[in-house]
């Protein structure tokens, strides 16, 4: 990356601009006994660190750089929570110890990307729908072995997730989940993740690994998450303020009640669960990934934009009482092993998405309002849409097929999209709903 996202560089309304962060380093070969404050009088463990970084302070931001570490320990890690630093924070706004609630104060663990390969892009190109973006490079490159990593360009920001790299010599073609549209800067190169975060105590009855009570806005960036055998998640999330993480990956991640979180340019496998908050996710690739999702309440609107969904289990979920919604642009869908996109009890949309080869149907609609807006697709083994269930569906420019067909609607047989203009659908579900 051309410049580091340190926590001082961001712009919310929880931290004054312009003030410099406080940065602990932990590092290989460090000493505890070291005050932290540079990388040659690092830290040698996260603990020791973690143990600076009370979450009760106003107008202050604390960062810890745990570049080149790989941390494996056998125990659950709580980050975040309710005792740090010695002070016992337990919510009490009578008790001695401070509240801290809502702390405004900025927390970030970070680790700067590793360059794994230096790429010469001799041309870049974008998906007309997705916008998903294609670099060709002049590299010899073995099949898919950048999967996973990122692309970062030249420019801060400039970044996405490799979800695929053709092989052999010659010229070879990398996509990357993108979301800007905009050519990356020369040069580009492949990076990975600068840490790796390994816990788990396999007698712990916690199903996640490692705990973030975020009781304070709190960014995680370059990091692995990396799974236990004994886990079913890397990474569990409970935020009362904002959370974002950056270019990290993550092997099972479950996001519970309160504030919303932000991930942006994350590769994941494993689950995704998600309970509670809003979720804004952004560039990122997800493969052999089975998804979760409910909990968001009424009013919660989740956006999921620029992503590529690789392999995986239907996207969505929820139920007559969560009500999941959520609003899909710019994505992509590739070999689903049943549904690719299911649309439960809501009100959601799906837009300038492309579902490619799903074993099942492209999107499933039930008991659910469906805005289906220039979706394009092919190869799917049940229909481009089928609505069952009390559903509405509403379509602008749809040419998203299935081999039983382009759109049901209950036990209608199916219909080709250009047979069921906007206006027609639209008396079609509703006359199925009134039994006309």
């Amino acid at each position: 990356m051309s410049l580091p996202q340190n926590a001082d560089r961001y712009l919310t309304r929880r931290w004054p601009y312009g003030q410099a962060a406080l940065v602990y380093y932990v590092r290989p070969g460090g000493d505890d006994d070291n005050n932290g404050l540079t990388p040659a009088a690092a830290f040698a463990t996260l603990d020791r660190a973690l143990h600076f970084m009370a979450i009760a302070e106003v107008n202050e931001s604390v960062v810890i750089d745990i570049t080149g570490m790989v941390i494996d320990q056998d125990v659950v890690l709580n980050i975040g929570g309710t005792t740090l630093g010695g002070l016992d924070f337990d919510l009490d706004l009578g008790a001695a110890s401070p509240d801290n609630f809502f702390s405004r104060a900025h927390r970030q663990i970070r680790a700067e990307p590793q360059l794994v390969q230096a790429l010469v892009v001799t041309g870049q190109a974008f998906d007309p729908i997705s916008t998903i973006l294609t670099l060709t490079v002049a590299n010899a490159l073995v099949a898919n072995a950048l999967r996973g990593r990122f692309a970062i360009g030249a420019v801060l920001g400039e970044y996405g997730v490799i979800q695929s790299n053709t092989g052999g010599p010659g010229p070879n073609t990398i996509e990357v989940a993108n979301v800007v549209g905009v050519p990356m800067t020369l040069p580009v190169g492949a990076y990975g993740t600068g840490a790796t975060l390994r816990y788990g105590d396999p007698a712990n009855f916690f199903e996640q690994s490692i705990y973030l009570n975020a009781l304070c806005d709190w960014n995680l960036q370059g990091i692995e998450f990396a799974l236990t055998d004994t886990k079913s998640a890397a990474l569990s999330i409970w935020p009362q303020a904002p959370v974002s993480l950056t270019l990290c990956t993550i092997a099972g991640i479950q996001v519970e009640g309160g504030a919303a979180v932000t991930l942006d340019g994350c590769y994941f496998t494993g689950d995704f669960i998600q309970d509670g908050p809003a979720c804004r996710v952004f560039q990122s690739v997800f493969f052999e990934v089975d998804f979760l999702c409910h909990g968001s309440g009424p009013s919660g609107l989740n956006e999921w934009i620029g992503n590529i969904f690789d392999t995986c289990g239907p996207f969505g979920g929820g139920n007559a009482e969560s009500r999941y919604t959520f609003q899909m642009e710019q994505c992509r869908f590739v070999d689903a092993p049943g549904t690719a996109v299911q649309i439960l009890f809501g009100t959601s949309r799906v837009q300038a998405t492309t579902i490619d080869d799903s074993v099942g149907s492209a999107i499933a609609v039930t008991n659910a309002l469906a805005y289906i807006v220039s979706v394009d697709g092919v190869g799917n083994g049940g229909l481009g849409c089928d609505a069952q269930d009390n559903s509405t569906v509403l379509a602008t420019a749809p040419t998203v097929t299935g081999a039983s067909g382009d759109i049901r609607v209950g036990d209608i047989d199916p219909a080709d999209w250009t047979d069921l203009p906007l206006t027609d659908l639209s008396k079609l579900v509703h006359a199925r709903l009134l039994g006309i």
